[in-house]
């Protein structure tokens, strides 16, 4: 993070300290707090106020990270109404600097034709390997679906794709983790692997990956199925889990993940998970209040089921969901 009045750089953290605190305590501190504790200038307090910082820090002191931030807003319309020239020309400006995000942008720009560019594989993979070389793990992952997919007339080279795709992903980029796991389940480029499958999906779906969060789903399916011969097996059924991911990633508007979970819940209701007597007009199942992932025609079949190894499945909604090991 960057103070825009003096440019000086916090961690993270420091930076929602200042933030916090410019929002507490009596009055009088608080109007102390609308300063910055370096430089002492006021701090902006909208975006407006921080476009035109940035402004200042980009245009007058040429600074390549104010640069980059600029041209996000040129991009976003983040204080500003969106001027997608302007973004590209401080994108340009920011990169021939060196700047690392800059390079990013301008390579996927490149890449998928972009703020008004014509899409180039010459010009994607030039500012991608740039921002790459620096460790830029998104850029690692934008070189890998160039080579993948055969972007913008790029040769295909599956060894090249995953390559870049692992790097991106052993730095913690979501998107390559979530392709390097997909590439697992189907053995593209990689050696088949279920359980290298759900543990790079299950890294990107707890950064928030909604498409990721689907695929744990589809993934942990499988491999009941594969181990098992079955879902449904008390102790060892991934339901619960399944389902928990899939109504997290339809909340985030994946709508395959919605479709999933209105599906789900239906067969769910539609029989006990213990004697598996149907449900009926006179016979309404009731619900496992823990997960919601499992029903039950009466107390005793509640019980005998939960002895029985859901116990071992049900996961709390409210706890935080950790798929590996």
């Amino acid at each position: 993070k960057r103070l825009l009045c003096c440019g000086t750089r916090v961690c993270a953290n420091c930076h929602r300290k200042i933030q916090v605190a410019r929002a507490s305590g009596p009055l009088r501190d608080r109007k102390r707090k609308q300063r910055c504790p370096v430089c002492t200038a006021e701090l902006p307090t909208d975006a407006t106020a921080s476009f035109e910082l940035l402004q200042v820090q980009a245009e007058v002191g040429g600074h390549a990270w104010a640069e980059n931030n600029l041209a996000h807003c040129y991009e976003t319309g983040g204080g500003v109404p969106v001027d997608v020239p302007a973004a590209l020309r401080f994108y340009q400006r920011a990169a021939a600097q060196g700047h690392m995000l800059a390079q990013c942008s301008l390579g996927q720009a490149h890449a998928h034709g972009l703020l008004g560019l014509r899409a180039s594989s010459t010009e994607g993979v030039r500012w991608y390997t740039a921002a790459a070389e620096q460790g830029n793990a998104k850029a690692m992952w934008g070189l890998g679906v160039m080579h993948r997919d055969g972007v913008a007339g790029l040769q295909r080279s599956q060894r090249e794709a995953i390559a870049w795709i692992r790097k991106g992903a052993e730095l913690g980029c979501a998107e390559a983790q979530s392709d390097l796991g997909q590439a697992c389940m189907g053995g593209h480029g990689v050696t088949q692997s279920f359980t290298d499958a759900l543990r790079w999906t299950t890294l990107a779906a707890e950064q928030g990956g909604r498409r990721a969060m689907h695929n744990v789903g589809a993934q942990l399916m499988h491999a009941a199925q594969m181990q098992y011969g079955a879902i449904d097996i008390p102790g060892k059924s991934p339901i619960p889990r399944v389902l928990r991911w899939a109504r997290r990633a339809a909340a985030l508007g994946e709508l395959r993940a919605a479709g999933e979970v209105v599906q789900l819940e239906e067969n769910i209701r539609a029989t006990c998970s213990h004697c598996r007597k149907q449900a009926s007009a006179s016979k309404v199942m009731a619900i496992c209040s823990k997960c919601k992932a499992a029903a039950y025609c009466s107390k005793d079949c509640q019980n005998a089921n939960w002895k029985a190894g859901h116990k071992k499945d049900c996961v709390d909604t409210a706890e935080p969901l950790n798929l590996i090991g």
